[in-house]
C-alpha cells in the first residue's frame, strides 16, 4: 500500500501499470471493478498498518485514489 500515499504523478503510472495486468479484462469490466475498489478504499479510515504510516501519508493516499477515480468516469 506504500505506492498509495506516494507522489500523485509516481501513483498514477503506478495505476497504468495496474491496467497492463488484467489486459485480458475488457475495459468496461476493468474501470467498473477499480472503481469498486478504489471507493472501498476511500471508506477505509486507516489504509496503512501503523498509525505512524496512517498519520503520514493518508491525506496523499486519499487525494491519488480520487485522482485515479477520475480516470474512469
Amino acid at each position: 500500500m506504500a505506492i498509495v500515499g506516494s507522489s500523485t504523478d509516481k501513483y498514477l503510472e503506478y495505476a497504468k501499470n495496474i491496467r497492463q495486468e488484467y489486459i485480458s479484462i475488457s475495459d468496461e469490466d476493468f474501470k467498473s471493478g477499480r472503481r469498486n475498489f478504489l471507493k472501498s478504499l476511500l471508506k477505509e479510515e486507516n489504509l496503512f498498518l501503523t498509525k505512524l504510516f496512517n498519520d503520514k501519508y493518508m491525506h496523499q493516499a486519499k487525494i491519488n485514489i480520487k485522482e485515479e477515480l477520475r480516470l474512469y468516469k
